[in-house]
């Protein structure tokens, strides 16, 4: 089983409001786009995210991600997307996104540094990273700072 046990910090500070419990009163109205290529971390994201009533969409790949979001009909609330995929980066998989869905949030996830964005803007209330590996409760305040 894996863990996110690491005492990292957030790369946006936890704001009033967006407390893991704050996230939870909203969550059933969210539907988040989860684009992890492992499948223990995506299993991990779906296990948080469900427990907090979000509804769903799991990609392996960048390219299964645009046909997902090409395919819903409803609204995407937020992106989860590893910045390393086997198909295409995740800055790449979000400019593309974002050609049909341009208000898309993303939250980007990775083992490597931030560095890896390159120059990547991580718009304020927009796009956000946090580093592999975290806890649930990091997860929960960023979605919920990103999803307000």
């Amino acid at each position: 089983m894996m863990s996110f046990t690491d005492q990292r910090q957030p790369a946006v500070s936890p704001e009033a409001g967006s407390s893991p419990t704050s996230v939870q009163a909203n969550a059933s109205q969210r539907t988040i786009l989860i684009v992890e290529d492992e499948p223990g971390v995506r299993l991990l994201l779906q296990l948080v995210l469900q427990q907090t009533g979000h509804r769903l969409l799991e990609a392996h790949s960048g390219l299964q991600a645009i046909r997902m979001s090409q395919q819903h009909d409803g609204a995407i609330h937020l992106v989860v997307s590893d910045v390393m995929l086997p198909d295409l980066n995740g800055p790449k998989l979000i400019e593309k996104l974002r050609e049909h869905r341009p208000d898309l949030r993303v939250l980007f996830i990775s083992g490597y540094s931030r560095s890896i964005l390159g120059n990547f803007p991580l718009e304020e209330g927009r796009a956000a990273f946090l580093n592999k590996p975290f806890q649930p409760t990091e997860l929960l305040t960023l979605i919920g700072q990103l999803t307000a």
